[in-house]
């Protein structure tokens, strides 16, 4: 396919970015040098010649020129073209190659967050942004350094003094209830801060659970309860899940958040309350209201003012730090990635978002080897570079479009050596009962199942992602 016509058919920063001419630059994200971490680089209109840096341990800028201090890069590596708000990456014939979201590219171009490998450094298309600040950084204990998140920590200090009810969105695993607590901490409230998951609460004990009782409301109800809205009271009450809440449940809430008092069950006398709402949702809740399956008045008292919390594919700067984060990794320069399992990290699509990543980093940190052994990824988390780097599956979405441009003739997003490579590997490749009779003697150690077929174990991983396997119930069978 012909470059032009692969730059009128891909979306462009652009399409991402939301407005023409807004400046991008590419933030170093991973480099052998750990103090080039961080640095950012502007895309001018222009071209910017990327290559190795010879004699130094620090990037080199220049007008129309970059170079790293990288062995792994090449002298001449790769051409980076900007034209409005359309950015190229072109390989110039480079030893080890440019990858865009992991796969290998000739020619393609750049969208917001996607994510650049040239020898063993990862650069990021982003927005420019301040240099990280650790005051900043801190903020309700809400990690990371992008400008997304920066944005959310302002709103917090906007709104957290206010009184305002608050409608925190977002996909699941973002953060969201601990926007909330940031909210209250930052409110001066002196009560308490409750969460109550609303699609937890059995539709029949709902309005007790909330209100409150009193003794002898109903049978069974041999004493006092003080409702969650009571518990709240001079503090916050956080509701999760929103759009889970029930109908008939609705229309009582709306009056304790516009009158600010509850009547209890079992009593007819209300009851006066100072509490502040939030919510959350990761549902359109908006659009449930249009269709009349939520209240349109209690979601305009519930959102007074609104806060999205940005997923983790529009936030790739945070992922490494968020990672170390939680490896208790970082201190006197160490890091817990290398070059590859940072590409890996950063390719993953991250579907629950930072709660994910915290399990994975749990599991990776339950399961670290001995000293004498590497330090491997889940296999699920090393699966999507794996695939993107045969072509099999490529990331797609805002953050992972780019895919390469190669021959007519070669598979779609594929160069024309890549795709030969491709079939010849094919032709090698051990049956699947061949694969798991490997595993099984081998007890999953990769490194002796590729030894067994005569390859690397790299190519193993591949296999695997090929048939779709993980290989690890055969490293747990055996186990004393």
């Amino acid at each position: 396919m012909d470059t032009r016509d692969r730059l009128s058919q891909t979306d462009t920063a652009e399409a991402f970015l939301g407005e023409p001419e807004q400046p991008l630059c590419l933030l170093v994200l991973f480099c052998p040098c750990s103090a080039c971490i961080s640095a950012q680089i502007p895309l001018v209109p222009g071209e910017l010649m990327a290559g190795r840096s010879e004699g130094r341990a620090d990037i080199v800028h220049a007008p129309g020129q970059l170079l790293l201090p990288d062995g792994r890069v090449s002298r001449t590596h790769a051409r980076f073209s900007r034209v409005g708000a359309t950015l190229a990456v072109q390989d110039l014939g480079s030893k080890n190659g440019t990858y865009v979201n992991g796969a290998r590219v000739q020619t393609t171009v750049l969208s917001f967050q996607d994510v650049v490998r040239m020898g063993d450094t990862l650069l990021l298309c982003c927005r420019p942004g301040p240099p990280p600040g650790g005051k900043e950084a801190s903020i309700g204990g809400i990690l990371g350094v992008s400008a997304a998140i920066r944005e959310v920590r302002r709103s917090i200090e906007h709104l957290g003094p206010t009184d305002l009810s608050v409608l925190i969105t977002g996909e699941s695993g973002t953060g969201k209830e601990l926007v909330a607590r940031a909210l209250h901490e930052a409110s001066g409230r002196t009560g308490p801060f409750v969460a109550v998951n609303s699609s937890a609460i059995p539709k029949d004990l709902a309005e007790s659970e909330l209100f409150g009782v009193r003794k002898g409301a109903f049978s069974g109800a041999d004493r006092d309860r003080i409702g969650f809205i009571k518990q709240a009271d001079k503090g916050t009450l956080f509701l999760d899940e929103l759009g889970e809440m029930p109908l008939q449940l609705q229309a009582k809430l709306l009056r304790a958040v516009e009158q600010q008092e509850i009547t209890p069950l079992g009593t007819t006398a209300p009851e006066r309350i100072d509490v502040r709402f939030l919510a959350a949702t990761n549902r359109d809740v908006a659009g449930a209201a249009e269709r009349g399956e939520f209240r349109l008045d209690l979601l305009h008292r519930l959102s007074q003012s609104t806060l999205c919390v940005p997923p983790l594919t529009q936030r790739k700067q945070d992922i490494l730090h968020l990672w170390d984060a939680f490896l208790g990794a970082g201190a006197g320069g160490d890091r817990g990635h290398d070059a590859n399992a940072a590409e890996a990290l950063l390719v993953h699509r991250w579907p629950g978002n930072v709660r994910e990543l915290r399990n994975v980093a749990a599991e990776y940190k339950a399961h670290l080897p001995s000293a004498s052994s590497p330090r491997c990824l889940p296999f699920r988390i090393m699966d999507g570079l794996m695939r993107a780097r045969v072509g099999e599956a490529s990331p797609t979405g805002p953050g992972g479009n780019a895919v390469a441009a190669g021959s007519a003739r070669s598979p779609v997003g594929i160069p024309a050596a890549v795709s030969d490579a491709r079939i010849e590997k094919r032709l090698q490749r051990p049956s699947r009962d061949a694969l798991l009779d490997s595993l099984r003697r081998h007890h999953g150690n990769l490194a002796a199942v590729a030894a067994e077929f005569g390859r690397q174990r790299p190519q193993a991983y591949r296999w695997l992602a090929h048939y779709g396997i993980d290989p690890g119930p055969y490293r747990k069978e055996d186990a004393p």
